[in-house]
């Protein structure tokens, strides 16, 4: 057992991925599990010979312990201030991040209520701001919400982080400014982050800058939602969140610089040392930061000490200190890191190193070294991507088709993007004569080569089938038959007959499933009423059809119709109904109507007709006051606009009716549109309504008032708002139609 380290840390960190996924059961069924083997392994004499099984029992046990006493000493004590208004006092961590025309502040919540409570992190959002700096107080009043309650994958990510909470204050925060003499090495460090941030900024345009931050220090927060799209789309997010890559690129061109200045062999190193963890802490201390951190200083100690650094057994000892805080393992970066790290280590080097060997590269001409370097990157790439793959369809119900490709176009320039984002970031907080010299060429190079990864990928994501939405149940039931498959072949070292029966049988499996996820989307209408407070924008989906209801009056909009259609089966928008042509809503309707293709446009009569028919050219525009169709996926669709707007979906004989008006009156809707089974509605539309009680009323409102959320209620057999920060889906289907947040649903 020469590898203690590999086994305890990848037994960890698989066992507490299921158990952030599954939940805490699964805790309790697992230690059960682990603690049973364990027991009989030391009790039956020839067992004991297998240590391995017998330490990865332990590290499955120990995982078990660490997650639950996290969950109950730390995570559920702050349940009890969730969905609840209340006053809070946080101290501020980090600068203020400005997306989507608002602010948000990560903070550490020290009083509630005015009194002491157990710290736990929270991430706010406000309309406006002041300039507040970390170790600084806010006091507001808001409604705390679980972080992340949307998507078990996205609070998993938010708990990993420390962040249980989220909340949205409309009033200015009371500032208490931190005047301490000393605030803080957080503070200092932020400071110095923003800094080189701001020296990007000021030497090169702004979307470049934005991506060369994130690529220095993994600063995201800069890039325009369509880049951060396309890059993700294109499957390269790995250029943007520092790990190993960038890590190795930094410490080896630092060691290299060293070497040739003829630094001392000791000094060298454990200056690379101090380096890595100062450079670790610039980063904000990151899970896929702090993994590639501990590896690098391992790597370091095993040279200062003349020893043979393994790098499997480092991997697993950077888990065990990073999953010391158990949630670790829900964290999106290191999840990514993590597998493809494994994947470099266990399959991508053993390959390399086999054709290296075999086709005697270390003999052969510069050229045929560089055709061999894209070699590699292409293996690397190809092993990433099938260790990351389950992970991928699991968190972002997507895969990638044409990362591998990216990859080869992208890499090679990795190296010099790294050292000249430094260089330039770094030189440019020093004053212009004794900068300018090397900050701006430095700048230029960054520059060119972040304008050449921004074109690239907005091309290929472009391209059809770039990427593939593997959202559905069908999908993961293949991914983990092949996986069981590969799993056994393995175990049981077929031949190659065996492997090529067991490859027939999944492709056609595969297509089998593809088919039939098809013909099911085909019959099922998918609508979803985006949280977005007090506006409205709705998305309906069947098969490879898409309508889109209103278009908001928030930024991100534009990002959840991108990322719904995305998850159709359509590359366009087929129906664009828009209710209202306020100021507000026609400038989101306009953005869509310029950056995605939609085929017809119907909105209600009046001056912004005219401007609407220009933004787009191959959109086909109506304003009749009543329309009324059937799609090619039989959706019976009802769109009014006299006197007020109000859309019908009618769908295997369930009605959904959206009243886009705070002045609508349903006695003046025509006869067909009068009946409803479920009814969405604006805040101040009166009440109560012609109909009698029906399945479900889901009102557009930013903060539902006690009164008439109680009349409502009333009325229906399901009530709900767009105040929290879920969706609301409902689906009909020719026998059912369900509605619900997530996974809470309701027949």
């Amino acid at each position: 057992m020469g590898r203690p380290f590999a086994i305890i840390g990848l037994s960890m960190f698989a066992s507490l991925f299921f158990i952030g996924t599954l939940g805490i059961l699964f805790a309790y069924i697992l230690f059960g599990i682990a603690a049973c083997v364990l027991a009989v392994m030391l009790c039956i004499k020839k067992l004991r010979a297998y240590k391995a099984v017998l330490l990865a029992a332990a590290a499955v046990m120990v995982a078990c312990v660490l997650h639950s006493g996290a969950y109950y000493l730390s995570y559920k004590p702050c349940l009890q201030y969730m969905d609840k208004t209340v006053s809070v006092r946080a101290k501020v961590k980090d600068f203020p991040e400005y997306q989507y025309d608002t602010y948000y502040v990560e903070a550490e919540v020290e009083e509630i209520g005015g009194k002491r409570v157990k710290s736990f992190g929270v991430r706010i959002s406000f309309a406006e701001l002041e300039d507040v700096a970390p170790g600084d107080s806010l006091s507001f009043r808001a409604t705390l919400h679980s972080a992340g309650a949307g998507s078990k994958f996205s609070q998993l990510n938010y708990l990993s982080k420390g962040i249980y909470a989220t909340a949205f204050c409309s009033e200015e925060p009371q500032h208490i400014p931190n005047t301490a003499a000393f605030k803080g090495f957080s503070y200092y460090l932020a400071c110095y982050r923003r800094g080189l941030i701001q020296s990007l900024m000021g030497l090169m345009p702004k979307e470049n800058a934005a991506l060369a931050a994130a690529v220095l220090i993994g600063e995201k927060s800069y890039i325009p939602a369509e880049s951060l799209e396309d890059i993700n789309t294109v499957g390269i997010s790995h250029i943007i969140c520092v790990s190993g890559l960038h890590l190795s690129i930094i410490g080896f061109a630092l060691l290299q610089l060293m070497s040739k200045l003829r630094f001392n062999r000791k000094a060298k190193y454990l200056i690379a040392a101090a380096f890595i963890v100062f450079f670790m802490a610039l980063c904000g201390f990151t899970n896929s930061v702090v993994r590639a951190g501990i590896m690098f200083l391992v790597y370091i100690a095993a040279e200062l000490l003349l020893a043979e650094p393994d790098s499997l057994n480092a991997l697993g000892l950077a888990g065990l200190v990073i999953l010391l805080n158990p949630f670790s393992a829900g964290n999106i970066g290191f999840i990514f890191s993590f597998c493809a790290t494994l994947a470099i280590i266990t399959v991508g080097s053993k390959v390399i190193e086999h054709y290296k060997e075999k086709w005697e590269i270390g003999d052969r001409n510069k050229a045929i070294s560089l055709l061999f370097s894209l070699f590699e990157i292409l293996v690397i790439s190809l092993a990433v991507n099938a260790f990351c793959l389950p992970f991928g369809i699991l968190i972002f119900q997507k895969i990638s088709l044409i990362g591998i490709v990216a990859n080869v176009f992208i890499l090679p320039f990795a190296t010099v993007l790294v050292i000249s984002c430094g260089i330039a970031a770094f030189l440019g907080l020093l004053p212009l004569a004794f900068s300018g010299i090397l900050a701006y060429p430095a700048a230029f190079v960054s520059s060119a080569l972040c304008r050449y990864i921004l074109s690239l990928c907005h091309w290929m994501a472009q391209l059809p089938f770039s990427s593939m939405y593997a959202g559905s149940f069908m999908y993961l039931l293949l991914v983990a038959i092949a996986l069981v498959a590969v799993a056994l072949l393995l175990l049981l070292r077929a031949g190659k007959r065996t492997c090529r029966i067991v490859a027939a049988v999944l492709a056609v499996s595969f297509c089998g499933g593809i088919a039939l996820q098809f013909f099911s989307n085909a019959r099922q209408v998918e609508l979803t009423v985006h949280a977005l407070g007090n506006s409205s924008c709705i998305t309906v989906k069947c098969g490879d059809e898409f309508l889109l209801i209103d278009a908001g009056k928030q930024t991100f909009t534009f990002q959840k119709v991108k990322e719904s259609l995305f998850a159709s089966d359509s590359n366009d928008i087929d129906y664009f109904f828009i209710s209202s042509a306020n100021s507000e809503q026609s400038a989101k309707a306009l953005k869509i109507l310029h950056s995605m293709r939609v085929k017809d446009c119907y909105m209600p009569q009046g001056e912004q007709y005219e401007a609407f028919r220009h933004a787009n050219s191959t959109t086909r525009f109506h304003n009749e006051r009543f329309v009324q169709m059937t799609t090619k996926r039989g959706i019976n669709v009802r769109f009014y606009a006299l006197k007020f707007s109000a859309v019908q979906i009618e769908y295997a004989g369930k009605k959904v009716l959206f009243l886009g008006s705070s002045k609508a009156e349903i006695e003046a809707l025509p006869e067909p549109m009068r009946s409803y089974d479920y009814l969405i509605v604006h805040r101040k539309l009166k009440y109560p309504f012609s109909k009698g009680k029906t399945n479900a009323i889901i009102e557009i409102t930013k903060a539902p008032e006690p009164e008439r959320e109680k009349a409502m209620r009333a009325l229906c057999a399901a009530y709900y708002t767009t105040d929290t920060l879920q969706d609301i889906h409902l689906i009909l289907t020719p026998h059912t139609s369900t509605i619900g947040r997530s996974n809470e649903w309701q027949q």
